[in-house]
């Protein structure tokens, strides 16, 4: 597989991706993903609290805090009226308490599709080139086909001598400013001392909003582990711009 300059996607798509791939096993069922966690402020316990209790804010579950969106890390979905932040989880991070949620699942499967019975290919035998610039679903899915599958991650390119990384932000979940304001306006929190000002420019702000748990270290996000590439592919001017002889190159090395 290759790609380049990807910032992520869909989270389920990188479940799709990793269970088509890897076939049915345990580390894709119940789900193809990691374990995480979000940030529980007293902002989002507010704005939770406001959609479990009346559901008819929010019955599709648009708004990024409505249980409906995720379950418990058994694969159970969470009830519309769980108040999935209640009680937050004291963390100290470089000394300061910081508050989290419990340890939650995506709820991707049962897919919409039906996946294949067997795997695509021997994720052993699988390599995955990138120009290490890839994160969020991106980052997700590769990580979760090297740690847990053995598929080799190729670098591209980067400074000789210098270990390349297969991969940038992990996160868990990503959105921005206007998706969690789009919740605090929709549950009436806008004039609440805690809420933030409107944008007075046409603006982004980018949130990693869940960290995902580690898969070699459980106890820790997977953003704070290390994502060291099996080969540093170093360009020279017979593959440069050229994919198919990077991946005659990458063929004779890796697989």
């Amino acid at each position: 597989m290759w790609y380049s300059n990807n910032g992520g996607g869909f989270i389920c798509i990188a479940h799709w991706l990793h269970r088509i791939l890897a076939g049915p096993k345990n580390t894709t069922i119940p789900q193809a993903g990691l374990d995480t966690m979000a940030r529980d402020g007293q902002l989002a316990m507010l704005i939770t609290k406001a959609i479990v209790t009346n559901t008819s804010i929010d019955p599709s579950g648009e708004l990024i805090y409505n249980p409906i969106s995720f379950g418990f890390h058994n694969g159970t979905p969470f009830a519309p009226t769980f108040d999935w932040l209640e009680p937050p989880v004291d963390k100290i991070i470089n000394g300061r308490h910081d508050a989290f949620t419990m340890r939650m699942a995506d709820t991707c499967q049962p897919f919409a599709l039906t996946p294949p019975a067997a795997p695509l290919f021997d994720p052993k035998k699988t390599a995955i080139v990138s120009n290490g610039r890839c994160a969020s679903s991106c980052s997700l899915f590769s990580v979760t086909m090297a740690k847990e599958e053995g598929a080799k991650m190729v670098v591209v390119g980067g400074k000789d001598g210098v270990q390349q990384e297969y991969c940038g932000t992990v996160g868990g979940q990503s959105t921005d400013f206007s998706t969690i304001d789009t919740s605090v306006k929709t549950t009436h929190l806008k004039n609440n001392s805690l809420a933030p000002p409107d944008f007075q420019t046409n603006s982004v702000q980018g949130i990693t909003w869940r960290l995902g748990f580690g898969i070699q270290d459980p106890t820790q996000p997977e953003e704070w582990q290390n994502h060291p590439a099996d080969v540093n592919l170093h360009l020279t001017p017979d593959i440069v711009n050229n994919p198919i002889a990077i991946w005659e190159q990458v063929a004779k090395t890796v697989l």
